[in-house]
């Protein structure tokens, strides 16, 4: 405790503005906020009134765990792009032979983990 105990939760953002001649295509703005952010960390929003969807309340998920046993790489490989963990070929390789040895399926949190774990910066 900080002494404010009255604040449940802080964010922290970054705002760009940018003065520019035209509009930019959606591919454009898709490269931009690709450059502009980390996906494993940050979120783009579009308009600073956006903000608020920071501070709404959601009902945890349940945890979805990736039939890598039944699925192989392949199920992996999707969940991979699914959950967004931008895991590389070897990373992929080595869950895939850790789960088969362990003989079970991974869970997306433990996925989650060992992407952010895993991540280089930079």
């Amino acid at each position: 405790n900080c002494g404010l105990s009255k604040v449940n939760r802080i964010e922290r953002g970054i705002a760009y503005y940018f003065n520019i001649e035209r509009d930019l295509t959606e591919a454009e703005l898709a490269t931009l906020k690709d450059l502009l952010h980390d996906r494993m960390l940050e979120t783009v929003l579009n308009h600073e009134t956006e903000a608020t969807l920071l501070f709404t309340q959601q009902e945890p998920k349940a945890l979805t765990t990736i039939d890598i046993l039944n699925g192989g790489r392949q199920a992996l490989e999707r969940a991979n792009i699914a959950l967004g963990l931008a895991l590389a070929d070897d990373e992929m390789d080595y869950l895939v032979e850790s789960f088969t040895a362990l003989k079970r399926n991974p869970q997306d949190v433990e996925l989650y983990m060992f992407a952010q774990a895993n991540c280089t910066i930079g």
